[in-house]
């Protein structure tokens, strides 16, 4: 059985020797420098020194926590542990989706779970708390990688006891001139770079790319941060870009998630393998899911300069995206539905359906106490017999109902969904679905 989407595995940490994979894994283990104090802290977690259970791993963009989280997990596996990598920005935030990525891992002896970017699935920390974390053997151990401060809740209600923070500091500069030199910069550009990198892990690797595709290049220090990344978006995108691939570019802007197929698709005449082979060896793209994604800053920089220089051909290939994810999520893949949200500019529809939303709110089947809930929230509201409209579909069809549910776990809007042979029958319930009506979820609980 394949890992879900999303979900890295300890046999895809380990893949078979001689392939491909296993070339990409072994150049991303070489290619890994520094942050011994820190490895050294999961070695003694490892070794049973410590008693925590849980790490939050925590530090903006670019500072290396996925590069860390891999590296503990190969170190894991070489101690015995059984890792799962859980990628936030490919698990969904709808019913099954988490509990598929995680499924299993509670019955191995030492899981090791690892979520990354967790910042953008930081609404299932309830679940995680409350139902699952709770259900892992005693020697588990949780490595969460977030860009921002973790929830009040991990340090509330015992689990203060077990969590341990560990913020990720800039990049010392004996590490940041290591991380440079393996990238192939030996010259005397390697002190500029360092300065002017600030300690940034993506920025060094970017910058030390930069340097070797342009042997002229020079760069110049910059006090803020996030005005490095855009400078040396940039200066990659002379560096690493061309006419012939083009089209390709502009999809990765436009598409969450790059495929062949979606390529293949969206771009009639090109060589979807090829361009997508070249694509992947951008240094601004990244894998994920069952393709690959650019760099948010880099996706966002080139995203806003084609809709400036060629407003048609943005709308065209949006268009074309589109089509495609719609007839992929038709036959049989409906989570590729919220990637068709996140090609629309509407704030609204973003929140509520993109991927944008799943910082804040999961969407849940309806459980235990849900009805009663909602009656009670419902209670003194302005909206006159909707709950009588509603309770038809919670007793007769609750698999029509969708719950939003915040990062405490609570319930906090729903959403109802049928069609006119297979809806609940009542006078009432005839009314909530008449033309005028809507059954859009919304962040607090009003039925609309």
């Amino acid at each position: 059985m394949n890992p879900p989407i999303g979900v890295l595995t300890e046999d895809t940490l380990t893949p078979v020797p001689g392939t491909l994979a296993s070339r990409l894994a072994d150049a991303d283990e070489e290619r890994f420098v520094g942050r011994r104090q820190e490895l050294c802290f999961f070695d003694r977690l490892f070794d049973g020194d410590l008693d925590v259970a849980v790490v939050l791993v925590s530090g903006r963009a670019g500072i290396g926590k996925s590069t860390l989280l891999r590296e503990v997990a190969r170190r894991g596996v070489r101690r015995g542990y059984a890792p799962r990598i859980v990628e936030g920005r490919d698990v969904a935030p709808v019913p099954g989706e988490l509990e598929g990525a995680l499924e299993g891992l509670q019955h191995e002896e030492r899981p090791l779970l690892l979520v990354d970017t967790y910042e953008r699935m930081s609404a299932v920390g309830g679940y995680l708390r409350q139902r699952f974390l709770t259900m892992l053997p005693e020697g588990a151990l949780v490595v969460i990688a977030t860009r921002t401060g973790p929830e009040s809740a991990w340090f509330e209600g015992g689990w203060e006891r077990l969590v341990h923070e560990l913020p990720l500091a800039e990049m010392p500069a004996e590490d940041a001139v290591a991380l440079v030199t393996e990238h192939g910069v030996a010259d005397e550009r390697r002190a500029a770079i360092v300065a002017w990198a600030d300690g940034s892990p993506l920025a060094l690797a970017l910058a030390a790319d930069a340097a070797t595709a342009e042997p002229r290049w020079e760069p110049n220090r910059s006090p803020d941060p996030p005005e490095i990344v855009r400078a040396l978006i940039r200066r990659i995108t002379a560096a690493e870009l061309d006419a012939a691939h083009r089209g390709a570019v502009a999809v990765g802007a436009l598409a969450r998630v790059v495929t062949v197929d979606l390529l293949r698709d969206v771009l009639p005449g090109v060589d979807a393998v090829e361009a997508h082979e070249w694509l992947a060896s951008r240094t601004f793209s990244e894998p994920l899911g069952d393709g690959l994604t650019l760099h948010d800053l880099m996706r966002r920089a080139l995203r806003a300069e084609l809709r400036r220089s060629d407003p048609e051909r943005e709308r065209e290939l949006r268009r074309r995206i589109a089509d495609h994810l719609y007839t992929q999520a038709m036959s049989g893949q409906p989570r590729l539905t919220i990637d068709l949200a996140d090609l629309v500019e509407n704030p609204t529809i973003r929140a509520l359906y993109s991927w944008d939303g799943a910082a804040q709110y999961r969407i849940d089947g309806v459980r235990p106490g849900d009805a009663a809930v909602v009656a009670a929230l419902l209670k003194g509201r302005k909206l006159p017999g909707w709950w009588e409209a509603t309770r038809p579909f919670f007793e007769q069809a609750p698999h029509t109902v969708a719950i939003a549910r915040n990062a405490d776990d609570q319930l906090v809007g729903y959403l109802m969904r049928s069609r006119p042979t297979t809806r609940p029958t009542s006078p009432t319930t005839t009314r909530c679905l008449a033309p005028g009506s809507s059954t859009r979820a919304r962040p607090s609980l009003t039925a609309t």
